[in-house]
């Protein structure tokens, strides 16, 4: 599949365009899938629904000292 990330991952238009345009199925990426966290109280789908748009600040809050 492909992966789409960023503002435009929320935009169900451009989503079904790409998609239309694509060979292969495409898909929401969820950065947060692996990592253990609790969002708080009440807002797991608010959480859920703007991981698409961490997904560069994951990457980088993920990385170690060396990785520059």
């Amino acid at each position: 599949g492909v992966y789409l990330c960023g503002d435009l991952s929320r935009d169900n238009e451009f989503s079904q365009a790409i998609e239309n345009s694509l060979p292969a199925p495409l898909l929401r990426l969820e950065p947060f899938r692996s990592l253990i966290y609790e969002p708080p109280e009440g807002e797991v789908q608010t959480a859920n629904q703007i991981a698409p748009q961490l997904a560069t600040a994951a990457g980088l809050a993920m990385r170690s000292g060396g990785d520059c």
